[in-house]
């Protein structure tokens, strides 16, 4: 575990082509941390990917209670620095309360979700998690489907 402090620590693991980062709250006395004396999660994060030279991430949230603007806030911006490195960034584990915070602020399709760390590193297209959650494809469904894309991606090249 890394501590970041106040309050936050990072189970941190390394996996193929990318790093698996398990955020978990756990201020000293249990009570909400206030925004101006949190750690900046994001920079602690992409620190991590920075060390171990990658840009791909997958973000394990499940030890999340519950997901605070300020923690959505931190999502927006290592999204944005892992994109402008051409990297990518996955979320696993999300509860439904917590997919309801991102779907309120209107960023449900904006990070690609996944049920299992397992599903995160086998998805093959970033887009693949929304159609997932909204037409319930299977794991077996879905290389039908990636496979799909490449094919219409490459009719379109030509």
């Amino acid at each position: 575990m890394v501590s970041v402090s106040p309050g936050w620590e990072l189970d941190v693991e390394r996996g193929p082509d990318c790093l698996f980062v398990r955020p978990q709250n756990v201020p000293a006395d249990r009570k909400a941390i206030d925004v101006d004396d949190a750690p900046q999660l994001a920079e602690a994060v992409w620190a991590l990917l920075e060390q171990n030279f990658t840009h791909r991430l997958v973000l394990e949230l499940d030890r999340v209670e519950l997901l605070r603007s300020y923690l959505i806030g931190q999502l927006i911006l290592l999204q944005k620095r892992i994109c402008a490195h051409d990297g990518l960034m996955r979320i696993c584990g999300l509860s439904g309360a917590n997919y309801e915070s991102l779907e309120h602020c209107g960023l449900g399709s904006h990070f690609p979700q996944y049920a299992t760390r397992n599903e995160a590193v086998m998805a093959q297209s970033t887009g693949a998690a929304a159609l997932e959650r909204k037409v319930g494809l299977s794991s077996a469904s879905h290389g039908l489907y990636v496979r799909g894309l490449d094919r219409i991606a490459s009719g379109a090249a030509s």
